[in-house]
């Protein structure tokens, strides 16, 4: 089992890094990552893990400004606690990663794919203490005594000679349903990629408990079935991760000719997602609200078309007073026209926002990087301020309060 890791828009080179065949693979499972070139792959948006049928275990981790060189290896763990983190506050994953940056600490040591491995066996850990769910099932069967109702048409077909027999169909608590056959094919598929001697013992485990579950005969239709009620709380992470592991949803791969599995989360969200926290978080002067009130860009026909939504508008008094979208782009800040560093189609929506809204405020989040540390300020035409605000990954903290500060400066 070889490892390898490369950071978000980092080179692979084919026939030194990865070998035509693994390239190939990793192609076939996570295409959309990864932009080919003559010799080279480049990993591109999405950041996580990729294991080859070749025995590859790829992690892409993405590029965070540690203050640090990132071509020194020492860095890739901090790299990993840092995205973790960031992990925290993702839609998807909000229940499922430890709150506690000790714990986060622990788990950067180990490779990313036994990480989310070891955090969905977990999570299933739980579930199984506080006991599976199960539901009632019909069953139709031959008993030597009455249980439930006498199927006469039946009990005439197939008893009429052995009287002692009574065909009849009742309801029996069962726990083969939708979301535990999704679970044990989820199960099934990782133990062929666990290498980790604790996850090896805790995936035994849980393989003990999913025993009398029979594997998903058709994955999608089940997925399609399983219902998550009020009494199944518990169910409610495990069932993210399965939807991880088992399905293409732009957020992971478990597909392709051959038995690849990759973890991969788009870093456009994640991103948004943590920023978003963290105005939730380190600042109580505004209150903040994600995806802001819907409007229509325009009418025709008395109709409302072209609908915007902000990710994410600070209000004060029943207004919007600031507007705000993260973008997981390099914002480049070498010379004198980095505006031109913003792609065009972001700053006409960030306009558009701003004339729809009626706030004369607006700002485009960056990470932060080596030649973006401090905010750069603009004006469009007609007198509207915006701020590109550089975004600390590892002090989300001292961002926000120098956000909140660039905003009253412009008021």
């Amino acid at each position: 089992m070889r490892h390898f890791t490369v950071l978000e828009f980092g080179k692979l080179e084919i026939g030194k890094d990865i070998s035509s065949e693994e390239a190939s693979a990793i192609q076939d499972v996570a295409g959309k990552v990864f932009t080919r070139y003559q010799s080279y792959l480049v990993a591109e948006n999405y950041v996580g893990v990729i294991r080859s049928q070749h025995g590859l275990i790829l992690e892409i981790l993405p590029k965070i400004d540690l203050g640090l060189d990132f071509n020194q290896d020492d860095n890739s763990e901090r790299t990993k606690q840092i995205f973790l983190r960031m992990l925290r506050c993702y839609r998807d994953l909000k229940r499922s990663l430890p709150q506690h940056d000790n714990n986060i600490r622990s788990l950067s040591k180990f490779p990313m794919l036994e990480i989310f491995i070891r955090l969905f066996l977990i999570d299933l850990q739980k579930l199984i203490h506080s006991g599976l769910a199960h539901r009632y099932v019909p069953i139709e069967e031959n008993l030597p005594y009455l249980k439930g109702r006498l199927l006469f048409r039946e009990q005439i077909r197939q008893n009429l000679v052995n009287a002692s027999l009574l065909f009849v169909s009742h309801d029996t608590l069962s726990i083969n349903r939708p979301a535990n056959r999704l679970i044990r094919s989820t199960l099934n598929r990782l133990g062929r990629s666990i290498r980790g001697v604790e996850n090896q013992l805790l995936h035994r485990e849980m393989d003990l408990a999913f025993a009398d579950v029979p594997e998903s005969k058709n994955i999608r239709s089940d997925w399609k079935s399983h219902h998550i009620d009020r009494t199944m709380q518990l169910y409610h992470p495990i069932i993210k991760w399965v939807e991880l592991f088992l399905f293409d949803q732009g957020l992971t791969a478990y597909s392709g000719k051959h038995r690849n599995i990759s973890l991969l989360f788009p870093m456009e969200r994640v991103f948004e997602d943590f920023v978003t926290h963290a105005f939730h978080r380190y600042q109580d002067q505004y209150r903040v609200k994600t995806q802001g009130p819907k409007k229509n860009l325009i009418e025709y026909e008395e109709r409302k078309i072209f609908n915007m939504r902000p990710d994410l508008v600070l209000m004060k008094h029943g207004e919007i007073r600031f507007v705000l979208d993260a973008k997981w782009k390099r914002f480049d800040r070498r010379d004198a026209d980095s505006i031109n560093t913003i792609d065009q189609p972001d700053l006409y929506q960030i306009f558009a926002y701003s004339k729809r809204y009626k706030c004369e405020n607006v700002m485009l989040i960056y990470p932060k990087n080596e030649s973006f540390k401090e905010p750069a300020n603009y004006r469009f035409f007609d007198g509207t301020s915006l701020i590109c605000m550089p975004f600390d990954c590892v002090r989300p903290g001292e961002s926000v309060k120098q956000a909140i500060e660039c905003f009253r400066e412009t008021v």
